[in-house]
């Protein structure tokens, strides 16, 4: 942006407002106004805009800057304990579904509940069946 295009009232807010073609700064009295007193002029000069506008909404008073990060460290506490919570369910839910199955193989008779067999060790006795596993005629 050049300088015949800039905007002849962009200027900072702050109460020393120095002019082009006046040596001594002109009193404004904005920011002065706006604080009331509270803090000394010299520091609400040195705020830029943005600070000044956040300082004014915040009721005269600097924003805590270790604030955000109690707010991020309280998030993330709570989004850990809700992962817990899920995972202390997910484990109770494998538990009783681990008890469930003790019961049904209880019931099933002893039999069935041998582990199943290797099909090289098919067969009459433990030997091994050599050749091919077809079934008999």
């Amino acid at each position: 942006m050049s300088d015949e295009q800039k905007d002849v009232f962009d200027y900072s807010m702050s109460d020393d407002f120095v002019s082009e073609t006046r040596l001594v700064p002109y009193r404004t009295g904005f920011r002065s106004r706006h604080c009331g007193g509270k803090l000394p002029l010299g520091k609400v000069n040195a705020l830029n805009d943005r600070d000044f506008k956040r300082y004014i909404q915040n009721g005269c008073r600097f924003l805590d800057p270790e604030q955000d990060l109690r707010v991020q460290l309280a998030e993330q506490r709570e989004a850990s304990c809700e992962q817990s919570r899920q995972i202390k369910q997910l484990q109770e839910a494998v538990r009783r579904t681990q008890i469930q199955i003790d019961q049904l193989r209880s019931l099933l008779p002893k039999a069935l509940q041998a582990p199943v067999s290797d099909p090289s060790t098919a067969g009459a006795g433990s030997h091994p069946v050599r050749g091919l596993n077809v079934a008999k005629r």
